[in-house]
């Protein structure tokens, strides 16, 4: 767990190459945003985490193929998440394995969730998590002969209301409202209880604009609105849409995290660097008693 308390200011540099070995601070040849692997290989290299903080931290690592979730193999171990901790203005890296994958273009994506352990009902902390305490990484792999990615589950919207001009809205929003985008900062839960919540997405641009949703439960992805695969949408024009979903809180007591995450352009062949690809909604604590 994190030393000391977690601030928004502070900076975690993340990376992933194909190197077979980590690069130098001046060796940056394995870092791409595209990689071409053959039909059925996997994805072999390593990961890097720069914790430019005064304390030591852990960091909770997870790997997404076309916005779905798939294990990860980090130092030789297999699993759907791995925490990492990392000292105080450290450097490390550590050797992933991802896939084998499909043949066609794929969307491999990295998200580092900062301090996954700090379970703190500060409010301070809670509106810190919407802006922040999240890294991302994301490239597209070309696996055997190029073709298209998997065609992605759709969501219809419960409702779309255009915004007012005072309530321009570009980021994603969680909480238990359809009419309002109110922060939802902790919520308490019986086990095993069904939480109905809204999932707000706005749209400030001039043209419609598509965007891939990720939902998370304790770093592990749930579906949202009764959909299994991949959920990618589309935002009117200076419009905000609202999904209604829901969540089963687990049975074990302690608190537990709930939040989406949103990607720009999803599907798209990443060519460059396009700066941040995904934001996080605010991290819902939910106390099981």
């Amino acid at each position: 767990e994190s030393t000391g308390t977690p601030i928004a200011q502070e900076m975690v540099g993340t990376r992933f190459s194909s190197s077979p070995k980590p690069p130098g601070a001046n060796d940056p040849e394995g870092v791409k945003f595209s990689y071409k692997i053959g039909a059925g290989e996997v994805f072999t290299g390593y990961y890097e985490i720069d914790n430019v903080r005064n304390d030591a931290h852990s960091y909770r690592l997870m790997a997404f193929v076309d916005y779905e979730q798939v294990p990860i193999v980090v130092d030789g171990k297999k699993a759907l998440s791995h925490t990492l901790k990392v000292d105080a203005a450290q450097k490390a890296w550590w050797p992933i394995e991802v896939g084998p994958f499909s043949e066609g273009a794929h969307t491999f994506t990295t998200v580092l969730m900062w301090d996954s352990e700090y379970h703190s009902l500060d409010k301070a902390f809670r509106f810190a998590t919407e802006a922040g305490f999240m890294s991302t990484n994301q490239s597209t792999l070309v696996v055997g002969t190029a073709g298209s990615s998997k065609r992605p589950a759709s969501l219809k919207a419960t409702s779309t209301a255009r915004l007012l001009a005072n309530q321009q809205y570009d980021g994603i929003r969680i909480n238990r409202s359809s009419g309002t985008i109110a922060e939802w900062l902790s919520h308490n839960a019986a086990p095993g209880e069904t939480i109905d919540f809204y999932i707000h997405v706005g749209n400030t641009q001039k043209r419609a604009a598509s965007y891939s949703l990720i939902a998370l439960l304790d770093g592990e992805q749930i579906g949202i609105s009764g959909s299994s695969g991949p959920t990618v949408i589309t935002v009117p024009a200076g419009s905000m849409s609202v999904y209604k979903t829901s969540v089963r809180v687990p049975t074990e007591p302690g608190v537990h995290e709930l939040q989406v995450v949103k990607g720009v352009a999803p599907f798209t062949r990443i060519t460059g660097d396009i700066g941040q690809m995904m934001e996080s909604s605010i991290r819902v604590p939910i106390t099981v008693k």
